[in-house]
């Protein structure tokens, strides 16, 4: 059964994620330097930006709701900066991005509709550097803003979107159970919807190229995409005839390698410093794919003794100690952070890692006093705003806790972190503040695209007893907003029976 999941993962990608249709092959001109080709108007008709969109975020819900999403927010904090670093000089449409890590060891990424943008964890783990790893992030990004997808969907009957969107979500139970998939497949249609989108290889060799140029555009090293490409045909040829997944939805040919070879050499920039943060989030993502962490451990020994480079071998430390603090070892876990923590004041994942090794080690009251320091250094930030407010849960202390989360939730416009909303819910439980507890809730379910579940909420939340005028605006004016969403997500076909 395992098997044929894979194959039927793999093959489905191939024809769905990041392709578009047979007629829609872009056609943007070759411009030297640093010119962009106007991007997301090229080739033929697209989906409207906001059918676009609402396809592609119930699919990121879809991928939510079977646990596929790295919500671990130094994770997200940091890919969704690297993304921004690409998006914001790529052109294209004006449609917001979002970049998130997806819980599967296989190599790939993927683009939905909307500019929601996949990469699974162990295409982290494979790339060597930032740059190759912003290399495939930026093949992605060329992805969207040429539509390539929402091309391909613009040629289907309108009653196909939703088949479409199904069999793009198939792909995302599967990461999370590959048995749900196979039942997600046949309920589909899959054949009738491959023959809607056709996969073209002008629109990778046009990914490429607008990507390359993407990269030298945001300071990064051109090269990075070509190594990458490199890397992953050499594995094929190692492995033979199991061809890595990202082959399978990307294929390359030498001639595709050889011309980004040459766009990206004719590109003379200075790239930026590689963010000390690559290497600290690769470990951090072994970590928590790990299903045996004394293995991992000693992989993170080995390499700190013998990684020839020598932030990656502080990275390896980093990842050892996290190792360390899930398996309740917090004072050896604390002797081998804090030597890296002073040193790197400024670095926020080494200053939570060694305030969570105090907390291990029983340091409770120093732990504390460390978090909720650095939740004042890092103001706003929402790791360390939930390390801090989890902490404080688990030490008994949810008027703090919500305290520190209810201003986050305001500067969190995006509404894609659920964990946040649901931590916020629990402190608000935990003080006997029902109705904060009820919004939270409501906000957790919206982020899932649970808008029924979420409009159950806030019923129960607006019939609670002394509710101020501002507070009735602010839930009537959220359940209205949960309410178009709702028939915005039906009107294309998205069933919220099956999701509440």
């Amino acid at each position: 059964m395992q098997r044929i999941a894979t194959f039927l993962f793999t093959f489905l990608f191939a024809f769905v994620i990041g392709f578009a249709a047979a007629t829609a092959a872009a056609s943007e001109p070759d411009q030297p330097g640093f010119n962009l080709p106007r991007l997301g108007v090229a080739g033929g008709v697209a989906l409207p930006l906001w059918k676009a969109h609402i396809i592609g975020q119930q699919v990121y819900y879809q991928i939510e709701r079977a646990d596929g999403v790295m919500n671990d927010p130094l994770v997200a904090g940091y890919i969704n900066y690297l993304g921004h670093r690409l998006s914001s000089v790529a052109g294209g449409p004006n449609e917001p991005f979002l970049y998130f890590v997806v819980k599967s060891p296989a190599i790939n990424a993927f683009t939905l509709p909307g500019a929601f943008i996949g990469i699974n964890a162990g295409l982290i783990l494979a790339t060597r550097n930032e740059d190759e790893l912003a290399g495939v992030m930026a093949h992605e990004t060329a992805h969207a803003v040429l539509r390539h997808i929402a091309r391909g969907m613009a040629a289907a009957p309108f009653e196909r979107l939703v088949d479409i969107a199904m069999l793009i979500g198939a792909l995302a139970i599967g990461v999370a159970n590959p048995d749900l998939a196979i039942g997600a497949l046949m309920s589909a249609q899959g054949g009738a919807v491959q023959r809607q989108i056709n996969y073209t290889r002008a629109d990778e060799y046009a990914a490429d190229r607008v990507g390359i140029t993407i990269l030298a555009r945001a300071r990064f090293a051109p090269e990075g995409m070509v190594r990458f490409f490199q890397l992953m045909q050499r594995n094929y040829a190692f492995n033979g005839y199991q061809i890595p997944q990202f082959l399978s939805t990307h294929p390359l040919d030498l001639t595709r390698i050889s011309e980004a070879e040459n766009r990206a050499r004719n590109l003379h920039i200075k790239p930026l410093p590689e963010d000390k943060n690559y290497a600290l989030m690769r470990a951090r993502i072994r970590v928590l794919l790990s299903k045996d962490l004394y293995a991992t451990l000693k992989y993170f020994r080995t390499q700190a003794h013998f990684q020839s480079n020598p932030w990656y071998r502080k990275a390896a430390i980093y990842g050892a100690v996290l190792c360390l603090i899930r398996l309740d070892k917090g004072q050896r876990a604390l002797r081998r952070i804090t030597p890296l923590a002073k040193t790197y004041p400024n670095i926020l994942a080494l200053q939570l890692a060694r305030a969570r090794a105090l907390l291990s080690a029983g340091k409770t009251r120093t732990g504390l006093r460390e978090l909720a320091s650095i939740n004042n250094l890092f103001s706003g930030n929402r790791a360390a705003a939930m390390s801090y407010a989890q902490a404080l849960l688990n030490h008994d202390q949810p008027q703090k806790a919500a305290r520190v989360l209810d201003p986050l939730v305001y500067r969190n416009p995006d509404g894609y972190d659920p964990g946040l909303y649901h931590l916020l819910a629990t402190a608000a439980n935990h003080t006997g503040n029902k109705t904060l507890s009820y919004i939270a809730m409501a906000d957790y379910f919206a982020a899932r695209g649970q808008y029924k579940s979420g409009i159950i909420q806030l019923d129960f939340a607006k019939r609670r007893p002394g509710l101020d005028p501002v507070l009735k605006e602010r839930i009537r004016l959220r359940r209205q907003a949960l309410e178009k969403a709702k028939k915005e997500a039906r009107k294309l076909g998205f069933d919220q029976s099956k999701s509440k």
